[in-house]
């Protein structure tokens, strides 16, 4: 295996663990946490923004490093990039709608 497959297998395994994570602390977490009653959020929020702002950082070097070998590497390593962003923009679109999923099952 080339370096730059085991590039992309990191930067997707290392996205789809931290997308796995976000749910499972949306779903189980979140709600244990302490919220102060007249305050508008609670660390669990401050929290949860701080996980999506790191899924988006992923997100977009994952991006950049696609395009880096789409330009650069040879077959195998732009047929890999191109489903590293396909992978990519589906953890996107899919963390929506399963995170409100997720926040539903956590009552």
């Amino acid at each position: 295996m080339s370096k730059s497959i085991k590039i992309i297998i990191f930067l997707s395994s290392i996205s789809l663990l931290h997308f796995i994570f976000m749910l499972i602390f949306r779903a189980f977490i979140y709600m244990k946490m302490y919220k102060a009653p007249q305050d508008p959020y609670g660390i669990s929020d401050i929290i949860e923004l701080i996980l999506y702002i790191i899924f988006l950082i992923l997100l977009f070097i994952s991006f950049l490093v696609s395009i880096f070998l789409l330009i650069k590497g040879n077959n195998k390593t732009r047929k890999a990039s191109f489903y590293l962003i396909v992978f990519s923009v589906s953890l996107y679109y899919l963390f929506s709608p399963l995170h409100h999923y997720a926040a539903r099952i956590s009552y």
